[in-house]
């Protein structure tokens, strides 16, 4: 965890009622797991008076991390209240320009840097991550909340597989091992594209307890070669992660191998700056870096063309959480999404646009160089998608002016 929320609970506790204090910290401990406590601690003892995130303007010059500046007030706790927000888009704007803004108690100066007035309800906010939104961004975000007539179970989203080290088990040379032992080597993924099935060169040694439990690694004498030169890293890096008492050629955490075998499922990636998911019914092995989605409850075809629809941006983005720029879509922030199931009717017509637009994308993959056909399967593309993201809208009941109000935050 980022040990400066301990400093900052601590001043927090030792503030007298009407007490302000600031940090200059990361800005990651609005969405962070791991800040959950200091999160609560801030909504219940009192008001955020600012907040300032500085995006990928870098305020260090030695410091890579993204950072922000906030000021509390201590004291009785408002059922809401409105506090000054504002945040550098432009990371390339000049220094100056920001210390004029700072020092001018928060007036707009420019596009480099968007402000308003965040409306907080702390009472809300308990135990979920800390949003800023304008009244008009909110209105929409309850509005699209209310349309939510489904969700998906724990149960039937999975991370990626977790090696710990992934490089140890990751190998791009099939030619040193027999039949028997190809078995357990699978074509292994990094990352997943919008609509869009990725190409891999490697493959990963996918062993547990489930398909190894029991096999002797000496029956199977090229992966035994393979994992005897890193026994001690990887005996140690068990400790480490907390699962010492697994065999040191096992996978750390191998998931449900159900979500990475041959059926129809839904493929996410987590970090990206607008929303990556791809529906395929072939094998994907794949890493940390995704999520993975197998249901019957719903046409995974039509619930691919939702996830990757600019409504499920603007939600990501205002409720979601983000590392940086980027949209950061763990297991929770993508089991939150407020999904609409519409009739089979709207369902299947939705599905038949997805269908089109992965073809169009395994079209467009197979081509080489930037042809004039190239570029027309671009336009049509965007054509498509921009129809797709209609068809979405209107399952919300958006009006022109809700539509208006979700593009011009839209960054494709």
């Amino acid at each position: 965890m980022d040990i400066w929320t301990l400093f900052a609970c601590r001043a927090i506790d030792l503030l007298k009622d009407g007490g302000y204090f600031s940090f200059i910290a990361p800005n990651n401990w609005l969405t962070n797991a791991g800040a959950s406590i200091f999160r609560n601690k801030i909504l219940s003892e009192g008001e955020i008076i600012k907040f300032i995130d500085f995006g990928d303007f870098k305020v260090f010059e030695s410091a890579g991390i993204q950072t922000m500046i906030f000021v509390f007030k201590k004291g009785k706790v408002r059922k809401n209240y409105k506090t000054d927000y504002a945040k550098i888009i432009d990371k390339n704007i000049e220094t100056e320009k920001v210390e004029i803004f700072l020092r001018s108690n928060l007036k707009k100066i420019g596009k480099e840097i968007v402000s308003f007035k965040a409306k907080i309800n702390p009472e809300n906010l308990i135990g979920e991550n800390l949003v800023f939104s304008n009244e008009e961004d909110e209105a929409l975000l309850n509005k699209i909340e209310s349309k939510k007539n489904f969700e998906l179970g724990e149960k039937e989203v999975a991370q990626g597989i977790v090696a710990a080290p992934d490089k140890y088990y990751i190998v791009n040379d099939l030619s040193n091992f027999q039949n028997k032992e190809l078995e357990f080597l699978k074509p292994f993924y990094t990352s997943a594209s919008k609509y869009a099935f990725s190409k891999t060169n490697s493959y990963i040694f996918y062993l547990c307890d489930k398909n190894f439990r029991d096999e002797k690694i000496d029956n199977y004498p090229n992966i035994k070669n393979h994992f005897e030169p890193f026994k001690t890293i990887l005996k140690e890096a068990k400790i480490k992660y907390g699962t010492p008492e697994k065999p040191y050629f096992y996978l750390h955490r191998e998931r449900e191998e159900k979500f990475f075998q041959k059926g129809p499922k839904v493929v996410g990636q987590t970090r990206t700056a607008l929303p990556s998911f791809l529906y395929t019914e072939d094998e994907y092995y794949g890493s940390r870096a995704m999520n993975f989605i197998r249901t019957n409850r719903i046409d995974l075809k039509y619930l691919t063309a939702l996830l990757n629809s600019k409504v499920a941006w603007f939600w990501l983005k205002n409720k979601g959480k983000q590392l940086g720029d980027l949209l950061q879509i763990d297991k929770g922030p993508l089991l939150n999404i407020p999904l609409v199931k519409p009739n089979e009717k709207e369902q299947a017509e939705i599905t038949k646009l997805a269908e089109l637009m992965i073809n169009l994308q395994k079209e467009a993959q197979e081509m080489t160089g930037n042809t004039d056909k190239h570029a027309r399967l671009k336009t049509e593309i965007e054509k498509l998608d921009e129809k797709i993201d209609r068809a979405i809208y209107k399952l919300y009941d958006l009006t022109d002016e809700e539509i208006a109000t979700i593009e011009k935050n839209e960054t494709k």
